[in-house]
């Protein structure tokens, strides 16, 4: 067999993908009147996509990377990933102790079909719950596209 007959390729997440979950989100942080940081990363959780809006605090900024890192790593949204872990505080202390890999809400996977192709982290609203409405945001428009 030939190698390229041993490759396999697996859905990205594009530029254009990308942008367009990054301007979902942003629309939906100024709907709210919040000024944030959102973060787009791809599968492997390296920066593809990020807006800091003006205003927005400068300690979310790698904080909200963070954020979608921890999504894209887990595959899951961070307050979910939190959730399931609350109950061990062993492992919720090994997992405070990894770089870039944080428990606080706003970070959620970015799926197409059935493979996760990146994640989106927001950051810097005035409550979790604004982080979380504008990471979904994100992520519904990519399920729109």
């Amino acid at each position: 067999m030939a190698v390229s007959e041993q490759i396999t390729t697996k859905p990205v997440l594009t530029e254009n993908e990308a942008s367009a979950v990054l301007r979902a989100a942003r629309a939906k942080a100024a709907e709210l009147g919040a000024s944030m940081v959102i973060a787009v990363v791809d599968g492997a959780g390296m920066l593809k996509a990020f807006v800091r809006m003006d205003g927005s605090p400068s300690g979310a900024v790698e904080w909200t990377i963070d954020k979608a890192f921890t999504a894209a790593s887990f595959g899951m949204p961070t307050h979910v990933l939190t959730e399931g872990v609350q109950s061990y505080p062993p492992v919720m202390a090994s997992m405070a102790s990894l770089p870039h890999v944080t428990l606080t809400p706003g970070g959620h996977p970015l799926v197409l079909g059935d493979t996760m192709v990146g994640a989106i982290g927001a950051g810097g609203g005035t409550t979790p719950d604004q982080d979380v409405i504008v990471a979904a945001a994100g992520v519904a428009a990519l399920e729109a596209l």
